[in-house]
C-alpha cells in the first residue's frame, strides 16, 4: 500500500522507520559528545540543563527548546545548521508518531 512513507507492508515497518528517526538526535548528541571526548558536566554547565535532562535527550526520551540549540551545538561542538536538522527530522518524525498513535487508538474505539 502506498503511503506518505513509501511502499511498506505493514504498520510496524512503519513504526520502525519513525522510531529511527526520533532517535537521530539523541544518537547523533551521544556519539558527538562521545566524539569529543566531552562529559556531562561540561555540557550541562554551557547549556544549562541538568544531567538528568541531558540524558533524557541523548536516550531520545526528550526534546531540549529550540531556543537551546545554539547553547547546545557550541558545547558539543557541532554547526547549529546541522544540529537543527537532526533536530527537525526528529521532531517531525516524533510529532508524526503521536498522530498515528492516536489515529490508531480512535480507529480501534470504533
Amino acid at each position: 500500500m502506498e503511503n506518505q512513507f513509501g511502499n511498506f507492508e505493514t504498520h510496524r515497518e512503519i513504526h520502525e522507520i519513525k522510531n529511527q528517526e526520533i532517535e537521530a538526535f539523541g544518537n547523533f548528541l551521544r556519539k558527538t559528545r562521545i566524539e569529543h571526548d566531552l562529559i556531562y558536566k561540561d555540557i550541562v554547565l554551557n547549556v544549562g540543563v541538568s544531567e538528568s535532562t541531558l540524558a533524557h535527550m541523548e536516550r531520545a526520551e526528550a526534546f531540549p527548546k529550540e531556543e537551546k540549540l545554539p547553547a547546545i551545538a557550541q558545547a558539543y561542538g557541532v554547526s547549529l545548521e546541522k544540529l537543527i536538522e537532526v533536530f527537525r527530522i526528529s521532531k517531525n518524525a516524533h510529532n508524526l508518531s503521536k498522530i498515528s498513535r492516536h489515529d490508531h487508538k480512535i480507529k480501534h474505539k470504533s
